[in-house]
């Protein structure tokens, strides 16, 4: 969902998104106005997934009943955009070397 907000920020179609467990797939119609805008394209999920990961951290001691689950999320939520490397992080590492 990251990606798709920053895609249409710097008006680059989206024309799907798929949803997955713990992670999505974004799907542009258009590349990228330039170097930084398809950067932070691609780095918008990870962040992403940060920030949810932060906020759940955040709201673990006022949810005292399913410390466990949002422990689990807490964890799962940072994992996917680490392992394995994906076609974002491709993305990424050609937008900072073409910048």
């Amino acid at each position: 969902m990251g990606h798709s907000l920053v895609a249409l920020r710097y008006r680059v179609p989206v024309t799907s998104i798929t949803l997955f467990l713990f992670e999505g797939v974004a799907e542009i119609g258009a590349e990228p106005p330039s170097a930084i805008a398809e950067f932070l394209i691609a780095a918008a999920g990870p962040l992403t997934s940060l920030i949810l990961a932060v906020l759940f951290y955040a709201v673990q001691p006022l949810v005292t009943g399913i410390e466990p689950l949002l422990g689990l999320v807490k964890y799962l939520a940072c994992l996917p955009p680490l392992v394995p490397p994906t076609e974002e992080t491709a993305e990424a590492y050609r937008a900072v070397l073409l910048s």
